[in-house]
């Protein structure tokens, strides 16, 4: 497995090659752990060259997952979401936490829907 970082204003894509499988999602998780570490707080999985995830990498998309909901919590409460009437920038989801999984193949899709990931990680084909 090969993870390319990208970070631009406060936004991550990861750019992920290969298979996530038991041994690589240690290395998977510890990359996500630094962006964590590091306040980034909108990070986008491209999967378009993820051949294969085993239960491990979906585990690991999990907990960031839950990481990421606890950072929204933690905004919510210090009322720092941004409001409707901030629309005016073009960056305004860039404050609000999310994970975004994309490119992702039939198979590994097929992963993500069948134990239903679908339902509380943003997958999309």
């Amino acid at each position: 497995m090969e993870i390319n970082k990208i970070i631009e204003n406060n936004i991550c894509t990861l750019e992920i090659s290969g298979r996530i499988d038991t041994q690589t999602s240690i290395e998977f998780q510890k990359v996500l752990d630094e962006i964590l570490k590091a306040s980034i707080i909108n990070i986008t999985l491209d999967f378009k060259n993820v051949e294969y995830m085993s239960s491990a990498g979906l585990r690991t998309i999990l907990y960031a997952q839950k990481k990421i909901n606890s950072m929204t919590a933690d905004i919510s409460e210090n009322e720092n979401i941004i409001k409707s009437s901030d629309k005016k920038d073009n960056n305004v989801g860039e404050k609000t936490p999310k994970l975004n999984v994309i490119n992702v193949n039939d198979e590994v899709y097929e992963v993500f829907e069948m134990t239903g990931f679908t339902d509380f990680v943003n997958v999309k084909k």
